[in-house]
Order: structure tokens, then C-alpha cells, then sequence
């Protein structure tokens, strides 16, 4: 007869085994990528925000009361092309301000210090 209660008869789950048991440099590695990924991503979310802004109010400041203004979905589609445009320019650089962003949180993300420029006076 088995002994229900053996040991070797209990098999051992791998969900049961704590985080650090099973943790590599790996997976850290993988975490760290994973959360400079989302910060890069969100740096250009927010540049694009910024960008839109920016256009939103240069439009406003130019527009004329042509009959197009007068339609009642113009500002949806003027505001859809808006973000679709500043979303493109973020991606592809923008002005450099989500790079500048990045440049100083990435530190924050991987754990490390920033680096310290030095500056000559």
C-alpha cells in the first residue's frame, strides 16, 4: 500500500516555488527591457501629446470661419488628424524632447546611477 502522505508521492507545483528561487539574469534582463521599452514608449505617447498641443493651437490661431469649420464633424476629424500626425511625428523623432525625457529615466529603470556629465566653464 502507498503512504498517501510520502513525499514522493506529493508532487511539488512550480507555482509554489518563491520568485527568487527561479529568477535568472535572464529574466531580470528581460524586466529591464521590458520596462525601458514602456518608458520609451511613454515618452513618445507624452512628446505626441505635446506636439498635438502645440498644433491644435497653431490651428486655432490661424483658422479662418471658411463653410468646412461650420460642419458639425470637422472638429473630429480635425482632432483624429491631429493625433494621427503627431503621433507619426513623435515616432519618427519629434522635436527631441521624448529622447531628452528618456535619456534621464532610463537610468532610473535599469537600477543604475545617472551618469554625471561634466560641463568646462
Amino acid at each position: 500500500m502507498i503512504d498517501p502522505v510520502s513525499p514522493k508521492n506529493v508532487p511539488i507545483p512550480a507555482a509554489n516555488l518563491s520568485p527568487l528561487q527561479d529568477t535568472t539574469a535572464s529574466q531580470v534582463s528581460n524586466r529591464n527591457t521590458s520596462k525601458a521599452q514602456k518608458l520609451h514608449r511613454a515618452t513618445q505617447e507624452f512628446e505626441a501629446m505635446l506636439i498635438a498641443n502645440f498644433w491644435k493651437s497653431m490651428t486655432e490661431s490661424l483658422s479662418s470661419g471658411d463653410e468646412d469649420s461650420l460642419d458639425p464633424g470637422h472638429s473630429t476629424w480635425q482632432d483624429m488628424g491631429v493625433q494621427a500626425m503627431s503621433e507619426g511625428l513623435a515616432k519618427s523623432g519629434g522635436f527631441g524632447l521624448g529622447k531628452l525625457i528618456l535619456k534621464h529615466l532610463e537610468p532610473l529603470v535599469q537600477n543604475t546611477p545617472p551618469q554625471q556629465t561634466v560641463t568646462k566653464k
